[in-house]
Formats: structure tokens, sequence, C-alpha cells
């Protein structure tokens, strides 16, 4: 999944490297979990992206120029996403932010508007909720299933084996 997600971005970054007024890098924006509660997701996600941006910096780049991943602490809270977006957007002016994680923190970011009013794409967004799926936000890539397909998929592939009878948790 991870490198569907960076091969969309890539294609975004493709778009903009054909622009001559490019900075030395092209810069991606990361605010995520770096502690707190998800911190282990939010740095796989850091060092995936971060590992398959050496890659292609050691194979030349695109076109010559490099790609540079600077990343934010957002603590696995909302707030903190949006402040750090913002602050992180006005400071490095990122072609686009990659791998934000949660629910709660996308949706604050749709709510503050952040991703229209600074022109910034946002892709490979680690949530698969109604509310972030179904936006239909165009500033949005989402790269991931929605729960309830998700779900769907799981029930119809368990059903082949013979079940019959599902249990249901959920995270509260």
């Amino acid at each position: 999944m991870l490198q569907s997600v960076l091969r969309s971005a890539l294609t975004i970054f493709a778009l903009v490297c054909a622009s001559p007024l490019l900075a030395a890098d092209i810069v991606v924006g990361q605010v995520t979990p770096l502690s707190g509660p998800l911190a282990p997701t939010g740095n796989m996600i850091r060092a995936g992206a971060q590992l398959y941006f050496d890659a292609i910096n050691a194979a030349g780049g695109i076109h010559g120029t490099r790609l540079k991943l600077v990343s934010r602490d957002d603590a696995y809270k909302a707030a903190d996403t949006v402040r750090l977006a913002k602050e992180l957007i006005k400071e490095v002016q990122p072609v686009a932010l990659i791998g934000v994680v949660g629910t709660g923190n996308v949706e604050a970011l749709l709510k503050e508007k952040v991703l229209e009013e600074s022109g910034t794409p946002l892709i490979g967004v680690r949530t698969g909720a109604s509310t972030v799926v179904g936006s239909g936000n165009p500033w949005l890539f989402i790269t991931r299933a929605s729960y309830a397909d998700e779900i769907s998929k799981i029930v119809q592939q368990y059903e082949t084996t013979g079940y019959r009878s599902f249990a249901v948790f959920y995270q509260n």
C-alpha cells in the first residue's frame, strides 16, 4: 500500500518538476504521530517513505531533483495536526502532505480547510472512515478502502470457507 501511495505522490511531483521555478529539492511534508499511542504507525510510515525517497534520490532523483521529507510529530493529537500542518506548509511549502494518521486528525484538517486554503494535497491518508473517504474533498487522495468495504470483503472471504456467524467489536 505504501508503495502505491508514494507512486501517486511521485506522479504529482513529476508534474511539479516540469516547472522551471523549482527549488533545489522537492519537499514533501508529513505530520504524523512519532510519539504517543500511534507512534509505531507514524514511525513506520515515515521510515517507509524515507526509504523510498532515498532509493529515488540514489537513482538520480526526479529529473535530477532530490526528494526531501520533512516530518513533524503531532503525537496523535488533532489540534497539533492542524497547527503543525499550517506551520509546515508556511515554513517549507511542500508540494504535498503524506502519511497523516487517524480519522480525527484528518477530519480536523478538513474542518479547518487547511488543504484548500494552502492548495496542498494530502496523499495516503491512514484512515478508512466514511467521513474522510466519502468527503469528496478534491485535495484528498485516498489510497485505502473504506472500513465498510474492508469489512464487506472480509465477510465475503470467510463465507467462502463456510463461516456464517460473525462477532463484532469496535474501538471506542
